[in-house]
């Protein structure tokens, strides 16, 4: 995992600018990873903090092609702001949603916090997840994942192991 592939290399991690001169070929990669029948592409970069605050940047990607199409899932903690990108102190963790005849998956990576740290919410079918106070290593996440299938908020079931959350959530079954 973020690991430089050169057939693919959207991003020369060097600087912000170039995370943005990426996006401008995702295009071209969608369109070789249907030719040559890959579904998926993963990459990931860093920038360092400066000595003033000492944040680091985390950023990267996933690319996945499925049923509906190609699907980009941003993560890290880079933000676009209004006079171009931002550091923010709250990580956006890496995400996949699995949709299953009976139930609904949601996995987040979620390193260097404890599970007590984890809050987990579901609000009609907005998943709410994010760390709370007592994070000593100073690693913030926060994500709101929609659910594009009907759940049963009761069946809500999480399990977090090695950094990875992992929340199960029964489907409601829908009338025909």
């Amino acid at each position: 995992m973020g690991k430089k592939n050169d057939e693919f290399d959207i991003l020369n991690v060097g600087g912000f600018s170039n995370i943005f001169k990426g996006v401008a070929n995702l295009l071209d990669l969608v369109s070789r990873m249907d030719r040559e029948g890959k579904n998926e592409f993963f990459q990931t970069g860093e920038i360092g903090g400066g000595k003033k605050d000492g944040l680091k940047g985390v950023y990267g990607f996933s690319v996945k092609l499925g049923g509906n199409g190609p699907r980009v899932e941003q993560f890290g903690n880079v933000r676009d702001g209004a006079a171009g990108p931002v550091l923010d102190d709250i990580r956006e963790p890496l995400t996949d949603v699995f949709v299953e005849d009976d139930h609904v998956l949601v996995i987040l990576e979620m390193p260097g916090v404890q599970e007590k740290e984890i809050q987990v919410g579901l609000k009609d079918n907005i998943l709410f997840i994010k760390t709370v106070t007592g994070i000593k290593n100073g690693r913030k996440y926060e994500k709101e994942v929609c659910l594009n299938v009907p759940v049963i908020p009761e069946s809500l079931v999480n399990n977090y192991n090695n950094g990875i959350l992992e929340i199960k959530l029964e489907r409601k079954n829908e009338p025909v």
